[in-house]
């Protein structure tokens, strides 16, 4: 899309009283439909050898349990609000390295940037280790980019 046109775009919607979805939303759209994917099997439980996701401009392609909640891990560089979009309808929990519970500062089954967001959950979190929890689900694996 080239810039101006996506200028005149911008300024249309908000003239309209509708605001843009945010950025992150269109990049997380893309990586979720695109790529490149990244498998993680998920660990049932939380420890050294949970497997690791980054925010890095990537799907993760995250195998769950066959029951349960599958963990994996992320390595916050900052404190800040991290936004965790996934593309089928799973739940997503965020846990410090000590495991106490994170509660989503918001959570939404869509986004206005693309029909794949299925969930888009925005957790504050520390710098240092986090776990996030992805399910229960038994319906196969799931793609997950962190913004």
């Amino acid at each position: 899309m080239k810039p101006a046109f996506l200028a005149v775009m911008l300024v249309s919607l908000a003239a309209c009283g509708e605001d843009p979805p945010p950025e992150g939303d269109a990049t997380a759209c893309g990586a979720l439909e695109m790529g490149p994917y990244v498998a993680v099997t998920a660990a049932v439980g939380k420890d050294t050898s949970t497997p690791a996701i980054l925010s890095d401009a990537q799907a993760y392609t995250i195998t769950l349990p066959a029951s349960g909640i599958g963990y994996v891990a992320f390595e916050a560089t900052s404190a800040r609000d991290h936004v965790v979009f996934v593309d089928r309808d799973v739940p997503v929990t965020a846990q410090t390295s000590t495991s106490m519970t994170i509660a989503a500062k918001s959570s939404a089954k869509s986004s206005d940037a693309c029909v794949t967001i299925k969930g888009r959950y925005v957790f504050n979190l520390a710098a240092g280790k986090n776990y996030l929890g992805v399910g229960p689900d038994a319906g196969g694996p799931v793609n997950v980019v962190i913004d």
